[in-house]
């Protein structure tokens, strides 16, 4: 006898199956190949809906599932952190993006909709935000505690448009406590000293990377001392913690480094570099200098991040910053300069 499932526990299955697509990002037309409708059909008595469908409405059933149970969560939390930023799409449109943080930490992405035409400064930003916690808190902004956003001037001023705004004045505007580490990083990064080591590690790595036949020897290396090929990083500054990976990814790979420079087979600009005791010795100074910044950086874009740790954070990487400015290190002079002024 043929396995039969009923409509109503289809349509149930319909709905289950459609979430997880969505969930893991999958094609719609998945399950649309002959050989998956029949082995549904022969095991289960199921005939799995079509793209057509899972784009229509079971996407619509879906989206008012998870709104109702997303507004569940945020009408059960007593306080509720926004945190709202400016970008643009693939086709240049100003889009801003808005996510909203509950008292137990979770994370929720909001929405994310486009400028309206036109200057989109502080006070813009400001009144696009009031709007936006007026519909997540369902128009009770006494739950509404803090705003989070990055540290661009246009941010700086638009918490001091909210300070003064009568529904908002109550609101505590929260810099990125992650994007400010990574414009120490940056800062750092622009130190006369800093900056030479760095654009050097950078070029090699960029030359190998363009270079398939002198990555080839490379890797024939690498394989000699570690038995495995080991990828160098190369840095981008929107990228954050490449520039760590990028020392991190020469330190680690520094013995197949030196006896690629060392072969008389292999055409290589940097090849003085790469034998100099003193360059590797300054690759392992910055990788020294960068990396606790790194790291508190990561523990600051954790899910459970919590504001009470940044004080501390921020005073653990002061006295790293100092601690180096006051050895005899290359970059010692560079590092006392950069605190004076900061």
């Amino acid at each position: 006898m043929p396995i039969r499932v009923t409509h109503e526990r289809a349509a149930r299955i319909d709905e289950q199956l459609a979430f997880c697509i969505y969930k893991s990002g999958k094609q719609f037309n998945l399950f649309e190949d002959d050989c998956w409708v029949k082995f549904f059909q022969d095991n289960f008595g199921y005939t799995p809906p079509s793209r057509k469908d899972l784009a229509g409405p079971l996407l619509i059933q879906a989206h008012k599932n998870i709104k109702e149970k997303v507004k569940l969560v945020l009408s059960s939390s007593s306080s509720l952190c926004i945190v709202t930023d400016e970008s643009t799409d693939i086709a240049n449109h100003r889009i801003i993006n808005t996510s909203v943080v509950t008292d137990s930490g979770v994370s929720i992405y909001h929405s994310n909709k486009e400028a309206e035409e036109g200057k989109m400064g502080a006070e813009e930003l400001a009144a696009h935000t009031v709007e936006e916690a007026k519909e997540i808190t369902s128009r009770d902004l006494s739950k509404w505690t803090a705003v989070t956003s990055d540290t661009c001037a246009t941010i700086r001023a638009f918490g001091g448009v909210l300070g003064k705004t009568l529904e908002a004045a109550h609101v505590i505007p929260v810099l990125c406590d992650s994007h400010g580490l990574q414009l120490i990083i940056k800062d750092l990064l622009k130190l006369p000293t800093i900056k030479k080591i760095f654009e050097e590690a950078s070029a090699i790595v960029g030359l190998f990377r363009h270079s398939s036949k002198q990555y080839a020897y490379l890797r024939s290396e690498q394989l000699k001392h570690y038995g495995k090929e080991k990828a160098l990083i190369a840095s981008v500054i929107t990228r954050w913690g490449t520039q760590v990976n990028l020392a991190k990814s020469l330190e680690n790979s520094k013995e197949a480094l030196r006896s690629f420079a060392f072969r008389e087979d292999t055409e290589f600009k940097y090849k003085e570099q790469l034998t100099s005791l003193e360059f590797w010795g300054h690759v392992t100074e910055l990788l020294e200098l960068l990396e606790l910044i790194y790291k508190k950086q990561k523990m600051s874009e954790a899910n459970r991040a919590n504001i009470c740790y940044v004080y501390a954070r921020w005073n653990e990487v002061e006295s790293h910053l100092k601690e180096k400015a006051n050895k005899s290190g290359v970059f010692a002079a560079d590092l006392k300069i950069y605190l004076e002024g900061t």
